[in-house]
């Protein structure tokens, strides 16, 4: 209606104004024809009071010639002397008509006083006899005067009338033109006063029906889609309710509509509605969404959320319309929701672990009890607030940053928080961050929790000062080992050495027997030694496995020899059966097998006095390239009590103290040979019962050899080549010890080398500086000089002679020690003279079999930090790339071990993954063992953050092993140099004697 009655208002408006406008100039129009008809008028009457005045003058005129012509008289000169009335009322009529009008003024001025002038001369014509012609020429003029004048007034007036009479039918035609103009426009304005009029009720038609339309389909829109909506009027009572308000209320809809919507509502929340509404309506702004309790036809409680939007009208209210959502679940399950959060609160609470969770902006949203205790702050507090506001020094710092980093990376992060505690002693917290996600995988905040492992912490940090206790004992012990040996091993090697001499040469049969004796004792404890040493390496984990070729059966023909002659002089029968489907050529450590079968074997002699042993070696499992072997050893001796099966195996340990009496050893052989089997993946076992002889049964896997007998036959050096097989060098022994220079010298003077004497370090100089050698034998402990400084010396005068270490301490420590000084190899004593002859050979460049460098070492010894032999297969004896390979490790290594020592300080966790993650491609082809294991753990922990609190401690452990390690490369580097050299000018020779 509002949009109907403005178009007419301004409609009437216009036309109001148009009416006014139109009626003010019609009056106008009107008032101007009215004055020009007046003034037609006011003319009229001066042209007929003038021509009045003409005529009283005329008639006066010929009254007075009549009464003149009658003679002179009373009369006569009364009627001339007088002035004519007619005329003077016809005057002073004009005078009054014309007083807007000077000119006619100044005419009837003129007019009257020649009339006047008239009557004076008829006056004196009058009273004259005698009309003197003058007189009557004065009154012709006078008459022709007034006659003139009344002419002009006439002449003036008709103008003037002309000009009224066209002024006044101008006036009437445009009242007329105005009249037709103003009905006209009447017409069209009402006839589009009633165009607009009719065209704005018909789209008002055609709006109210759009509306009823999109109201309908409103409607039915809210039915469709189970909106619950409804209307009341001011007072509250429904207008309108659709279908889903009946089924939220139970309800039908003819039973709401008409009703007061308190129905719906108990007493309290009907009063809360109404404050609510009647408060907000007041405000005159929107009013917020309400939840509230309503009460269904059935009694039944419902929890719904209501919006209300206000009906105006004019201003004033007309209603509301609401729409209403059911939130009984959502209200259910936030009360569930919300005891679930008590409870988890509870549980947190009574959680022994620190929890905390935090959003996006580091913001704490939820810590529990133990939070609460180590930060010393209640939880109300550190709840909505940062680290940085919180300002605890001590622990906020570390959790910024820790949990920033998770928030950045989205990764689990785990470390050490250590938090001072109350008792002014630090306590250790283990701390797991990991994010938060939504559904979609977003991010929204992280969650930590902290176990104390204060107890932990301390307890490691005492294993770490035992293990460092430990590390110092250990280090003790084989200072205590090398010392031993060496202490043995000196007189040991002169009481073997001197024996082999004298059994070349020829004795009486007596002495030969003592020497034999003295030779077999000493041998034996030899062994005692070794096996010691052994199983120290076993049990460090220093002990390597050396695969090569080997044939079985020569193996078990030089093995067992000596022992079928000790049985046999015992009176005990000894048999060795290989069954037929046995390989014989084989690859692995046969040196470790031959120590095993001793043990075994040398056991079952010992602790048998009647029958024999037999020695029985069978194929388990075959496959292309691999095989299972077992060796059984059976005696007919005391036997081993079941209960003693396990304990046999241990360390000094024999079945019984009666047995270790009677029996000689130190109870290591079967521990050892049980290590060595492990070692080899293979197993060992025991069957046997007091006093029924004992079977110990060994599995041991090998590799197929590729190599032939004959190959192997051919490749195997004579011992007659052996004799000259260091004809033509020149060596100088450098040992304090007489018996050991005697052993030393006779074993080299056999091999055909030239060989001078000196007791220690400083004459060795001396004799270098004076004669040359081609290799120096040295012993490291002497007087005046000990070898490393005679090293020491000449390589600071770059005097590069080929230095081979010659000492009793049989450690790697002791090796590696002796490289470092800058010695070229290393010997234990007591040595083997083989093995002597190799390393000068291989020192001087002279092998012969350059291109097939091998790394033999003696039976007692621990492997080398590096595996050599692991590079030469994989490049299959490439000499020149393996020493590119070794050139360029050496060349990185340097750097990687900078790198570590500064990770491990900076306790860059994430520098040292990416370090030992790189290193073990490296380490797939120059294995270092001792390092691979350090390297697994260390990249395992620091990807994973645990552990970290020995991980700089293993860093740093791995960083002495790598040095360790290119100690050994750098010499290896140099032989294999050396030997290239050697090879090359043994060439240029040979080229040179065939030219």
């Amino acid at each position: 209606m509002r949009q109907l009655k403005k178009p007419i208002l301004i409609f009437m408006c216009i036309g109001l104004v148009g009416l006014a406008c139109f009626i003010y100039f019609v009056i106008r129009t009107h008032q101007q024809a009215t004055d020009a008809g007046k003034w037609v008028r006011h003319t009229h009457q001066v042209i007929d009071n003038i021509h009045l005045a003409t005529l009283a003058i005329a008639e006066n005129e010929s009254t007075v010639s009549q009464y003149l012509a009658s003679g002179p008289g009373t009369t006569a000169s009364s009627i001339a002397c007088s002035y004519p009335a007619d005329v003077a009322k016809a005057v002073s009529k004009l005078i009054q008509l014309t007083s807007d009008n000077p000119r006619q003024q100044a005419l009837i001025r003129q007019f009257s006083h020649a009339v006047r002038q008239q009557v004076a001369t008829n006056c004196l014509r009058a009273k004259a006899i005698t009309i003197p012609p003058a007189l009557h020429q004065q009154d012709l003029r006078y008459i022709d005067t007034i006659r003139q004048t009344a002419h002009a007034m006439l002449q003036e007036e008709s103008q003037l009338l002309a000009t009224r009479t066209r002024d006044s039918s101008i006036a009437a035609l445009r009242s007329l033109i105005i009249s037709l103009l103003g009905g006209a426009f009447s017409t069209c304005f009402f006839l589009a006063g009633a165009y607009r009029i009719n065209r704005h009720m018909h789209e008002k038609e055609k709006a109210e029906k759009n509306m009823r339309e999109n109201e309908a389909r409103y409607r039915q829109l809210i039915e469709d889609t189970n909106a619950v909506l409804y209307t009341t009027n001011r007072g509250g009572y429904f207008t309108y309710v659709s279908k889903q308000v009946g089924l939220l209320t139970g309800y039908p809809e003819g039973a709401l509509v008409g009703a007061h919507y308190s129905i719906l509502l108990g007493e309290e929340t009907h009063q809360q509605l109404r404050e609510f509404y009647e408060t907000h309506l007041g405000n005159n702004g929107p009013i917020p969404t309400r939840e509230f309790e309503i009460i269904t036809r059935s009694g039944d409680r419902k929890w719904v959320e209501q919006e209300v939007v206000v009906l105006r009208k004019d201003g004033l209210v007309k209603g509301y319309q609401c729409m209403v959502k059911d939130i009984t679940e959502r209200k259910k399950m936030s009360a569930e929701l919300e005891n679930t959060r008590l409870r988890l609160q509870a549980i947190m609470d009574y959680s022994p672990s620190l929890i905390w969770v935090k959003d996006l902006l580091g913001r704490y949203l939820l810590v529990n009890r133990q939070v609460e205790e180590v930060f010393n702050l209640p939880a109300d507090y550190i709840t909505g607030q940062t680290d940085q506001q919180l300002q605890l020094p001590h622990i906020t710092p570390a959790c910024a940053a820790e949990d920033a980093a998770v928030l950045s990376t989205g990764a689990i992060r785990s470390g050490v928080m250590t938090v001072p505690g109350r008792d002014q002693q630090d306590h250790y917290y283990h701390i797991t961050r990991f994010p938060l996600r939504d559904e979609q995988q977003q991010l929204f905040g992280l969650c930590a929790i902290g176990i104390d492992i204060t107890d932990r912490a301390r307890k490691e940090m005492e294993l770490i000062q035992a293990r460092k206790d430990a590390e110092n004992a250990k280090k003790i012990q084989e200072m205590f080992l090398a010392n031993m040996s060496h202490e043995i091993r000196t007189p040991m090697n002169g009481i073997l050495g001197m024996t082999n001499l004298l059994l070349t040469t020829p004795l009486p049969p007596q002495q030969q027997e003592f020497i034999e004796a003295i030779s077999t004792s000493a041998n034996s404890l030899l062994v005692i030694i070794n096996e010691i040493l052994d199983l120290s390496c076993i049990r460090s984990g220093k002990l390597k496995l050396e695969n090569s070729d080997f044939d079985l059966m020569t193996l078990l023909e030089v093995l067992l020899y000596p022992l079928r002659h000790k049985a046999v002089q015992k009176g005990l029968f000894f048999q060795v059966a290989v069954e037929s489907d046995v390989p014989t050529l084989l690859v692995g450590d046969h040196v470790r097998l031959g120590q095993i079968l001793v043990n075994l074997v040398g056991n079952a002699i010992k602790f048998t006095h009647q029958g024999g042993i037999h020695v029985i070696v069978s194929l388990l499992t075959t496959a292309e390239e691999t095989v299972r072997l077992q060796f059984e050893i059976k005696d007919t001796g005391i036997g081993i009590p079941e209960e003693h099966h396990n304990m046999i195996f241990d360390s000094f340990s024999q079945s019984n103290l009666e047995n270790t009496r009677q029996y000689d050893g130190a109870g290591l052989g079967l521990a050892i040979s049980k290590e060595l089997v492990t070692l080899q993946q293979g197993s060992i076992r025991v069957i046997s019962a007091a006093g029924e002889g004992a079977t110990f049964v060994v599995e041991l896997p090998y590799l197929r050899s590729s190599v032939s007998r004959q190959e192997k036959q051919t490749a195997s050096p004579s011992a007659t080549a052996q004799r000259h097989i260091l004809k033509g060098k020149t060596i100088l022994l450098v040992e304090d010890n007489k018996i050991n220079q005697q052993v030393a010298f006779h074993t080299l003077l056999r091999a055909g080398a030239q060989v001078d004497i000196v007791p220690n370090g400083a004459a060795a100089i001396s004799f270098i500086l004076k004669r040359h050698y081609d290799c120096v034998i040295m012993d490291l402990q002497m007087p005046e000089m000990d070898g490393y400084q005679a090293v020491t010396i000449l390589r600071k005068q770059a005097i590069n002679i080929p230095v081979i270490a010659m000492t009793a301490a049989a450690t790697t420590r002791e090796k590696i020690k002796c490289l470092a000084a800058g010695m070229n190899d290393y010997i234990s004593k007591p040595f083997v003279p083989e093995d002597l002859y190799h390393k000068i050979l291989d020192c001087t460049g002279s092998s012969s079999f350059i291109h097939h460098i091998p790394h033999t070492r003696n039976t007692n010894t621990c492997y080398d930090p590096v595996d050599f032999e692991h590079i030469y297969k994989v490049v299959e004896n490439d000499i020149p790339y393996v020493l590119e390979i070794l050139e360029e490790f050496n060349e990185q290594l340097p750097e990687t071990i900078a790198a570590l020592e500064e990770g491990a300080i900076q306790q860059d966790w994430d520098s040292i993954y990416h370090l030992t993650h790189r290193m073990k491609s490296s380490m797939a082809v120059v294995r270092i063992p001792p390092a691979l294991p350090l390297i697994d753990s260390i990249e395992m922990d620091t990807s994973a953050r645990q552990r970290l609190d020995t991980a700089a401690t293993r860093v740093f452990e791995l960083i002495q092993t790598l040095k360790d390690a290119a100690l050994l490369i750098s010499m290896e580097i140099d032989k294999i140099q050396a030997a290239i050299q050697s090879e090359e000018t043994t060439i240029d020779q040979a080229t040179g004697n065939r030219k």
